[in-house]
């Protein structure tokens, strides 16, 4: 009886088939006993017959998720029953960079949002000794909000321990009889060391980090054939198409970058993840201050004049005039998405978002006493929770041209944050911004740096986010006294002036310094 035929799996309650694999197939299932959601992977037997190599695998993997990165998969359990081998991992509600692949439209700075915080996974485990060595975009998740996930460190060390054969080809012929697929994708991205059958460092993954990143503008392979032997004889042999053959407007510097990394010296390459991360980082950062210099010009335009086209490869650097909007339009806050749990978010992080776009000279916030009069308007409850769709028909409804959403969640004690900006009229992001948090008491002061971070990308100068900042004393570091403050405020903007007092009292009760909360109290 196969695993897919069965609801139990020891502890673990299978729910649905994820996938399938060469080193394995994948289950949505529930730990029973903690409660939550795993995916869990069933590795071919032909893989751990070796105790010595399994024993080694555990390890390796036990390593890598030892780290504690953001960015690489955490690793519950590796195990055995019922003669198989398993390992449990965190499930991840998202997309492998295949599936963005197959659709295809991701901007230039989404592309490279994914590839830094791929980068910085790789940097860490690359500084603890750990080489992934099967990086592909299968291998590659991206989560809901943005953030990026690894998956299967250690695993394509397990397939070629299980081989006796040092040629690689070889090994991949074998499994290629099981899954010839499967094989042909994981040799596309790899390094000519790899496919030599020779010893292998970072550099390795250097190089199908760059097979991947090229992957992602062109929307092509470097490396192609029909067969495996083909693909290996290029990857040996032959120097990859320009990039601009397929992405004519991609940027001089990614083009090296991608460039460096395809090198089939190692020698050549990039010696550690870590100056490829500063060069992409570097890259991003001048295209952002290009954008910003173009918008200075303009006087009128919001970023997101990077809409890279994949697969064509197509940079469009010029803005519709159906995209851009005046320096004062405003924009819409919807409610932020609190993924946690944990109520002293709900309505709070909303608050502590307004404080911070509030400040701005660039930006006006759309009143709330208006939003209720549109959900009036429209025959709704004027204390309606306003969701992003309801959001964007507001914006529609008053020829808003932005609106910003906002999402929390965590990863045990530490709190990721989501902001973005969408256009109301295409629903398309145009910009986005992440943040962390090590602790539930660093989440107001990590989300004022993400509402920083967009601000800037919005077109705002840096020195005016510097000079107008919303600063912990005016406002308040307190989750508690910001929540009781939002409740107060909330009755404010009902007319409800003598409810809110309390609200404002309590609040001041909290942090004596809270600004806000004596002007709201001041104001009723």
């Amino acid at each position: 009886m196969t695993v897919a035929s069965k609801k139990k799996f020891g502890r673990y309650k299978i729910l649905s088939a994820i996938g399938a694999g060469a080193m394995g197939e994948v289950f949505l299932a529930e730990d029973t006993r903690l409660e939550r959601k795993v995916a869990l992977k069933i590795l071919p037997e032909k893989f751990t017959v070796n105790q010595d190599r399994l024993n080694r695998f555990v390890r390796e993997a036990k390593a890598a998720s030892s780290l504690n990165h953001p960015n690489i998969i955490t690793i519950y359990e590796v195990g055995r029953f019922g003669g198989a081998n398993f390992i449990a991992t965190e499930f991840i509600d998202g997309e492998t960079l295949r599936d963005i692949l197959r659709k295809g439209n991701l901007s230039l700075d989404e592309v490279l949002s994914i590839f830094i915080q791929t980068a910085e996974a790789l940097s860490a485990a690359h500084a603890a000794g750990i080489v992934h060595r099967d990086i592909k975009p299968e291998n590659i998740m991206l989560r809901r909000d943005g953030y990026v996930k690894i998956l299967d460190f250690g695993l394509a060390k397990l397939v070629e321990d299980s081989e006796e054969k040092s040629d690689y080809e070889g090994i991949t012929q074998e499994l290629g009889k099981t899954n010839p697929g499967v094989v042909m994708g994981t040799i596309s991205y790899m390094s000519p060391e790899q496919a030599r059958g020779l010893e292998i460092d970072v550099r390795s993954d250097v190089f199908s980090f760059g097979i991947v990143l090229y992957e992602m503008i062109s929307g092509r392979k470097p490396f192609e054939g029909e067969t495996i032997s083909d693909i290996i004889a290029a990857i040996l042999t032959r120097e990859p198409p320009l990039l601009t053959n397929f992405a004519p407007d991609a940027p001089k510097e990614l083009q090296r970058i991608i460039k460096k990394t395809l090198q089939k010296k190692r020698e050549k390459r990039y010696n550690s993840t870590r100056d490829l991360l500063g060069d992409l980082k570097d890259l991003r950062e001048e295209l952002l201050l290009e954008t910003k210099l173009e918008l200075s010009t303009a006087q009128s335009e919001i970023i997101n004049n990077l809409n890279f086209t994949l697969p064509t490869g197509r940079v469009n650097q010029n803005s519709s005039a159906a995209d851009s909007t005046s320096t004062k339009d405003a924009l819409l806050l919807t409610e932020f998405g609190n993924l946690t749990g944990e109520a002293v978010f709900d309505a709070t992080l909303k608050t502590a978002l307004a404080f911070s776009l509030e400040q701005s000279p660039f930006l006006d916030i759309y009143p709330e006493t208006k939003v209720r009069q549109t959900l009036r308007l429209m025959g709704r409850i004027p204390d309606e929770r306003v969701t992003e769709d309801l959001g964007r028909e507001i914006c529609q409804r008053q020829g808003l041209k932005v609106y910003i959403t906002g999402t929390i969640s965590n990863l045990g004690t530490v709190y990721v944050l989501t902001l973005e900006s969408v256009n109301a009229r295409t629903g398309e992001t145009i910009g986005r911004q992440l943040a962390q948090a090590e602790s539930k008491e660093q989440v107001l002061a990590a989300l004022g740096q993400a509402a920083s971070g967009l601000r800037e990308k919005l077109g705002e100068s840096v020195r005016s986010i510097e000079r107008f900042d919303a600063q912990l004393e005016y406002t308040t570091s307190s989750l508690e006294a910001l929540k009781v403050y939002s409740m107060g405020r909330e009755q404010s903007q009902k007319g409800k002036t003598f409810e809110a007092n309390p609200f404002y009292k309590r609040a001041i009760e909290l942090d004596p310094n809270f600004a806000h909360a004596y002007l709201g109290l001041a104001g009723n």
